[in-house]
């Protein structure tokens, strides 16, 4: 097998000619077909994963009655073919025989790193230029400084599935990088903008979000994941792909029907890209896995601390508190690691909080602001400690642009939600409700607000329903879990369920716990949004007294 810096440069050679440039799926195919044969498995490419795994079609697909792999594969040799016939200077040949998927590799000197038969290489002699000790053609250098820059940013973990040694890791690690890609469906020039319009937005949450960044132009070449928008026949049913370029993998897939008012386009893809962008989507928790421990600064800090954000898991705080600082440390106007400091200064596990914490907060916040004043995150931090202040209208002014910006995030929409409360219940109702529908598995700290602000407007019923279908959490969201459950069956009117609960509660709640608002001071920083709580509670026939002198 040929090393990985030539197969790197070859391919982005290929990737760059106006051929591949305008074929996004070939493009994939090739990359596919290339990581299985250096894999070792290519030998075993049939129809079928060709059809599943690299081009996106479904587990019922027969290979027997449709001929799609074929002929895409068909396709691909021949373009394979005419770039090699156009004279590219390249350090490798590219080839798939006839009647197989495996690729075969060979010298472009003459000597086969993965030489296919005689009679094949006699179908691509051709005279090459003498470069007579010249300096290299630009194709050259420009394939070598790709080989280079794959090699220690994406080539190591894509040919070698393991990490870059320590020198060539950058101090900050960045996110993974998505290019957005359109198929060869769209015809006329309506589908065409509409393909364009749903890149666009697709492409600005990605640029909200800090789970993937988009690559554009040749360095969409390297990304790691692809998203591919395929318009079916009819116009108007949109394919919507996400392809783990590393593995070849078809990671998530969805169909949409677009609205024919383009106005509504927004609304109906806003479910699909909140599930790619989200903190815990389709690409946040593949990472997560990949990643696993891995704490260093940057991306895998960032994974780690949305993990705690939502878990709240006391095991979690201080390994996320060190690799937020270090990430600051090493990038001081890094925004997504300012916001997470924020937070961190203010967390509820280090109730109570002192003016000097949230003076700590605040700056980290504005530092956040001041380096992207168009980040989400920056913008919430700062509407947090606005809120905590009970400054309602620098609050909501912040929390209006950070839910305009992160509109397909539901942490966003939730932790905005929860602190309208105390200004706006109306809109703190709406902006949770709709977090839980982007995600219903929200965090528990917001659901929890969700059945309060139900029962609030009247609606028991639904207060009830929503708490039932909670999943029982880790201990670091237990209190606010149960809490939700307390209410929950007070919205059902059964008050002994709702005092076993509330028990439950109390017994999990550190010293001093003598009155209510003690007990809520643990898990809830505001005092409006306690008193809320109060009320509530002792409206369910939760006192003070129900409190046993053995939990105090």
């Amino acid at each position: 097998m040929p090393d990985a810096a030539r197969v790197a440069a070859t391919l982005a050679a290929i990737y760059a000619s106006p051929e591949f440039t305008r074929a996004p799926v070939m493009r994939h195919l090739l990359g596919y077909l290339v990581d299985e044969t250096l894999a070792g498995r290519g030998d075993r490419l049939k129809a079928y994963s060709v059809a599943v795994d690299a081009l996106g079609r479904g587990a019922d697909f027969d290979a027997q009655a449709d001929s799609y792999p074929r002929v895409q594969v068909g396709r691909l040799r021949r373009m394979l073919d005419a770039f090699y016939a156009a004279g590219a200077d390249v350090p490798l040949r590219i080839s798939i025989p006839l009647g197989a998927y495996r690729v075969l590799f060979a010298d472009e000197g003459g000597d086969g790193a993965d030489a296919p038969p005689a009679s094949q290489d006699r179908d691509r002699e051709r005279p090459r230029p003498a470069l007579d000790g010249r300096i290299p053609s630009a194709a050259i250098l420009l394939s070598l400084l790709l080989a280079l820059a794959a090699l220690g940013v994406v080539s190591w973990l894509h040919w070698g599935r393991g990490s870059a040694p320590a020198a060539l890791q950058p101090a900050v690690v960045p996110p993974p990088t998505i290019s957005i890609e359109s198929g060869e469906t769209a015809q006329s020039p309506a589908e065409r903008a509409r393909i364009a319009d749903v890149t666009r937005r697709a492409g600005a949450a990605f640029t909200r979000s800090r789970i993937a960044t988009v690559a554009y132009g040749a360095a969409a070449v390297d990304a790691r994941y692809t998203l591919l928008l395929d318009l079916g026949t009819d116009g108007v049913s949109l394919s919507m792909r996400l392809i783990d370029r590393r593995t070849g993998m078809l990671e998530w897939s969805e169909m949409v029907t677009l609205p024919e008012d383009p106005a509504q386009l927004a609304e109906a893809i806003r479910p699909d890209i909140s599930a790619l962008v989200r903190p815990s989507g389709i690409i946040a928790a593949r990472q997560r896995t990949e990643l696993n421990d891995d704490y260093r600064p940057g991306y895998p800090c960032l994974l780690h601390y949305d993990r705690y954000f939502r878990e709240r898991a006391p095991e979690l705080r201080e390994p996320v508190a060190a690799c937020v600082a270090r990430t600051i440390a090493l990038d001081p106007n890094h925004v997504e690691a300012l916001a997470a400091a924020s937070f961190i200064a203010v967390d509820p596990a280090e109730a109570p909080i002192s003016a000097e914490m949230r003076g700590r907060a605040l700056a980290l916040a504005r530092r956040a602001s001041a380096a992207n004043p168009y980040s989400p995150a920056a913008l919430v931090a700062e509407a947090r400690i606005a809120f905590m202040e009970g400054n309602c209208v620098r609050g909501g002014a912040l929390a209006s642009r950070a839910v305009d910006l992160g509109r397909h995030d539901p942490e966003t929409l939730g932790l905005i939600g929860m602190l309208l409360v105390r200004c706006d219940r109306p809109r703190a109702l709406e902006l949770l409700r709709s977090a839980r529908a982007l995600d219903p598995d929200l965090t528990t700290f917001y659901v929890s607000a969700l059945v309060l602000l139900e029962l609030d407007a009247g609606r028991p019923a639904e207060a009830a329903a929503i708490a039932d279908a909670m999943r029982p959490p880790g201990r670091g969201m237990l209190r606010q879990y149960l809490v939700a459950q307390t209410l929950g069956a007070i919205a059902r009117g059964q008050e002994d369920q709702a005092q076993a609960r509330w028990r439950r509660l109390v017994a999990l709640t550190p010293r001093p716990r003598d009155t209510i608002d003690q007990v809520l001071s643990y898990s809830y920083l505001a005092p409006d949004y306690r008193a809320m709580l109060i009320e509530r509670l002792r409206a369910g026939g939760i006192a003070d007294g129900d409190i046993a002198p053995s939990a105090r």
